[in-house]
């Protein structure tokens, strides 16, 4: 069954195997594991092969950690925990620093399966291995774990590896961890700079081993004046159970350090500490931002039996995002706030700091409510922010949360849509077309090549590039707030200074020991890495000014737009953001010109030409027939009284006017509906269709009736006007040059007058059947009116092209009609030219639509 064509049967197979789990399972698993495509089935059997559980496997399982698809490579670690081992745990290890969030979260659940010290031993023996990659590894391991031994360790790596990247890279994490305020790293970077030899570090490095100390040594560390020594108790009371719970609140209270309160913070909430709950309460008013954002956390989780989280309140609008996020979650879970307004405030603040924060609130809570604030963050400005609810997205889906799993679904059409823009318009004799085509030149042993102009690649490096022109530019122009303008100035300062430590470090002269010239170079080493952090971080800033700027370019000034029109039409060029901002739509752009709507209805038309053509001739066909009906009554009355008859039609002949304007009217509905869903790229519904024209009907048709009457009464004015001017011509009885003036001008008269009349009314079926809830005459009258030349040359050029395609298809017909009968040439001619205009009277219309909601998009 692994091997049938049907996934469903294949996964039926899949279940049934791992209900037996026997040897000869294990082995058809192999099998099928490899030649199976559906992504889905893949990741199923590779956790069905993790439950065999067998060493032999790793080799198998651990390609696919490197899968384009998160979701396998997620499973491949959880498949590795699984069979446990050296060589399964050394592969979980190198997936750290991987992108996706459910493989990092994989990542830790095996790792906490490992426990702390055999964890640690397993870096080591990982660190001194042969292959570069397995030591890169386990510096970044090293880095993640933030332990006074992990430190130690990196800095071994920084002195002692044999490659110079890992050196580096090594020596980059201890400077990371010493600017994050940790004090064992500036410990650990000055011992650096005095030692040459990992023996030499060794003997200078305070005692952070891990032999099992007494809970004396430990308060001793604690009280230590040096906050790299109580940053080492800190280690290991968060690693090791032990109660030490006075000496540890004692602690708490004089504690200044803002990192080491922070750490303190965490072991209070992760042990659930109600004694430290007024320690924590008086913390969160603390000026350094992560401590507020940590002690509410700690309160939330300290909190004593009967006592309210009320204190946390003003923190909803604290300027830290993190906090405000905390405690949002902390009193939501207590019922004590509405969730959605405060999502709302927060995402009304604009910075991309509080919409990470809200997404994560989204994140924590899986609720149905959220979807539809999800599906809000899906088209935001950002493309960060837009990426980071989708992958939230994938997680609601896989909760199974109401309403997400549609929402998923019809996120990834429209990036299906977006990514196959170009061939959009393509139906099935196109595709026939090409394949004959591409057949006749491979027998011809023509070599077949892409003639289409290929789209630039996008790419993180080029993304980053043209953030940091649009950030550089942003910075030239002071397109900025004050706070970042004195980051970037205080950053540059410390480049420039660093610049000229590095300067003279070079031109010192050593006394020509070997030591002090190996002093002198691991100086310079160190001072080049913070060279590059620092300029690191500018690149951060700016970045992050150039987000900000991009996120909100519909509200600059128009100086500021100006200035920035190219820099921000790069980054557009080069975001690398898969989910799409808008809803996908195929329209033109405001500004385009009349042949290129005219070129996106016809063409949306040819890739509908059947629904299109059939529907219309199904309501021509609808209207003959009542005719016919009506006809064949009135042919009956003429042959008993032509009295009667002339009654008949007095009655009846309104009546077959208001017939064919409700005809009318359905079929313009429909169309319109169609061109709606086609041009976005959703999928024709007939019945959804039909639905939604009965709901429209009655609007639509007192619309269009009024349109009519409207314009039968202008035309009885523009008639009335020019009838004026044409007896006036003629006044002397005699037709003279100011006769043929007079009929000239009358006409001219008249096809003004009813001219002005018909183009502004002309949208009002199409405003009333796309945008039911507004006036449908003010809506046309607005769109009329925002560009009067376009939308007359629109319809007039419409109607032209379709009237020379109709002219050409009888040109084509009376050549063949020729060889005929007269009468039977001539019916044939008639008939050509009736279904060509029945045929392609949907472009017109689907012209006007199209400019419809071109116009509806830009007033949104």
């Amino acid at each position: 069954m692994l091997a049938h064509e049907d996934p469903h049967a294949r996964f039926y197979g899949l279940k049934k195997l791992l209900t037996e789990q026997s040897r000869t399972g294990r082995l058809l698993l192999l099998n099928a594991i490899n030649t199976e495509t559906v992504s889905q089935l893949k990741a199923s059997m590779i956790i069905g092969l993790g439950k065999f559980a067998n060493t032999d496997d790793v080799s198998v399982l651990s390609p696919f950690l490197k899968n384009e698809d998160a979701r396998i490579r997620a499973n491949a670690v959880e498949a590795l925990a699984m069979i446990a081992g050296e060589d399964a745990y050394r592969c979980i290890i190198s997936c750290m620093s991987d992108d996706d969030n459910r493989v990092k979260t994989n990542v830790v659940r095996a790792l906490q399966n490992v426990g702390g010290q055999s964890l640690f031993n397993l870096l080591k023996k990982m660190s001194q291995d042969d292959k570069v990659w397995t030591r890169a590894s386990a510096a970044y391991a090293f880095y993640r774990i933030k332990s006074p031994q992990s430190l130690v360790a990196l800095a071994q790596m920084a002195l002692g590896d044999s490659e110079p990247e890992i050196r580096k890279r090594a020596l980059e994490y201890i400077v990371a961890e010493s600017r994050d305020g940790n004090p064992a790293a500036v410990v650990v970077l000055e011992k650096l700079k005095q030692s040459q030899s990992q023996d030499e570090f060794a003997a200078g490095m305070p005692e952070t081993q891990v032999e099992e100390a007494s809970e004396d040594d430990v308060i001793k560390l604690l009280n230590s004046e040096e906050a790299a020594r109580r940053y080492i108790a800190l280690s290991r009371i968060s690693a090791d159970a032990t109660g030490l719970s006075d000496a540890f609140y004692e602690a708490f209270c004089r504690e200044q350090d803002t990192f080491l309160l922070s750490m303190m913070l965490t072991i209070v909430r992760e042990r659930k500490l109600s004694s430290a709950f007024d320690r924590c309460s008086q913390l969160l008013s603390h000026a350094d931002d992560r401590v507020r954002a940590n002690a509410v956390e700690a309160v939330a989780a300290s909190l004593p039996a009967g006592a309210s989280l009320d204190c946390l309140l003003p923190l909803l609008k604290d300027k830290y995002s993190r906090v405000v996020a905390n405690a949002l979650l902390a009193l939501y879970r207590l019922n004590r706030v509405e969730i959605i307004p405060e999502l709302r405030i927060m995402l009304g603040k604009g910075r991309e700091s509080f919409k990470r924060s809200a997404l994560y609130v989204i994140s924590q809570l899986r609720e149905p409510i959220l979807v539809p604030m999800l599906e809000k963050m899906l088209h935001d400005h950002n493309p960060r922010v837009r990426d980071s609810a989708f992958e939230i997205l994938h997680d609601y889906a896989d909760g199974r949360v109401s309403g997400a799993v549609i929402l998923l679904q019809s996120v990834k059409k429209q990036i299906e849509l977006e990514k196959g823009k170009d061939k959009f318009f393509e139906n099935g004799l196109d595709k026939v077309f090409a394949g004959v085509l591409s057949m006749l030149r491979s027998v011809g042993g023509e070599v077949i090549k892409d003639s289409e102009r290929k789209a630039l690649a996008r790419n993180p490096q080029a993304e980053k590039q043209s953030l940091l022109q649009l950030g550089q530019k942003c910075l030239q122009h002071k397109i900025a707030d004050d706070r970042t303008l004195e980051s970037i100035t205080a950053i540059e300062a410390e480049i420039l200074h660093i610049a000229e430590l590095i300067k003279t470090a070079g031109l010192e002269n050593s006394d020509g020991s070997l030591s002090e010239e190996a002093r002198q170079k691991s100086e310079q080493e160190l001072l080049k890495i913070e060279q590059q952090s620092l300029m690191a971080r500018r690149e951060a800033v700016l970045t992050f000014l150039a987000f900000e700027v991009y996120s909100n370019r519909a509200h600059l000034d128009s100086r500021s737009a100006s200035l920035l029109m190219a820099e921000i039409g790069r980054v557009d060029a080069n975001i690398c953001s898969y989910i799409p901002q808008h809803g996908f739509s195929m329209l033109p752009d405001e500004t385009a010109s009349v042949s290129e709507f005219f070129d996106v209805a016809m063409r949306l038309y040819q890739k509908h030409v059947a629904t299109f053509s059939i529907y219309t001739l199904l309501q021509f066909g609808r209207w003959v027939a009542m005719c016919f009906a009506l006809a064949f009554v009135f042919g009956a009355f003429s042959a008993l009284s032509q009295i009667v008859a002339g009654l008949f039609a007095l009655i009846f002949l309104p009546y077959l006017a208001y017939k064919t304007l409700g005809i009318i009217v359905e079929w313009k509905i429909n169309v319109a509906l169609m061109v709606d869903d086609g041009i976005h790229g959703r999928e024709y519904n007939k019945e959804r269709v039909r639905e939604k024209a009965g709901e429209l009907y009655l609007n639509v048709f007192s619309s269009s009736l009024k349109k009519h009457l409207l314009l039968g009464l202008w035309l009885f004015l523009a008639l009335i006007m020019s009838g004026t001017i044409l007896t006036a011509g003629r006044v002397t009885g005699n037709y003279t040059i100011v006769s043929d003036l007079a009929n000239l001008l009358a006409m001219l008269l008249l096809i003004a007058v009813f001219a002005s009349a018909y183009f502004k009314y002309l949208l009002v079926e199409t405003a009333a059947i796309l945008e039911p809830g507004r006036d449908a005459f003010v809506t046309a009258e607005s769109m009329f009116l925002r560009d009067k030349v376009k939308l007359a040359a629109l319809f007039i050029f419409s109607t032209f092209i379709i009237q020379l395609v109709t002219g050409t298809s009888v040109e084509i017909v009376n050549l063949v009609s020729g060889t005929l009968p007269p009468y039977i040439g001539g019916l044939l001619i008639f008939a050509v030219s009736f279904i060509s205009d029945m045929c392609l009277a949907p472009i017109v219309f689907s012209t006007l639509c199209i400019y419809t909601l071109v116009c509806m998009r830009k007033s949104r």
